[in-house]
């Protein structure tokens, strides 16, 4: 019987968020290799999809990003390198990037995001 891995989740507000729409296979994909990298233990999430005015990855579909809780890391901008050294969010525009760690009044958090064109690069 395989082990079972509980996905851990901020709210039930953000539950409803993270069923609304698909994920992005792309998103699905970078979610799985955080879990292998972190552990589920460490990967919290606090924001899917949610209505929201103009376009972000939070509110399209499929969905393409997820908040993480960054705290639980230490030292976030850490992490949010070592995602970024890993995966490329799109070759065409390298100034964008799949991790930030940021805090847009909401309290500080590292935003997960993907493009089509986003590329698993390797381990740095």
């Amino acid at each position: 019987m395989e082990n079972s891995i509980p996905i851990n989740i901020k709210s039930l507000k953000i539950v409803k968020g993270l069923f609304r729409k698909p994920w992005h296979h792309k998103l699905i994909a970078l979610y799985l290799w955080m879990l292998g990298q972190f552990g589920n233990e460490k990967i919290i999430i606090t924001c899917a999809w949610e209505k929201r005015k103009g376009k972000s990855p939070h509110n399209v579909d499929p969905l393409r990003a997820i908040d993480i809780r960054s705290w639980i890391f230490g030292d976030a901008k850490k992490i949010e390198y070592f995602i970024n050294k890993s995966w490329l969010y799109d070759p065409d525009r390298p100034w964008l990037t799949c991790a930030v760690y940021h805090d847009t009044g909401r309290g500080p958090h590292i935003h997960l995001q993907v493009h089509d064109n986003t590329v698993f690069l390797d381990e740095p």
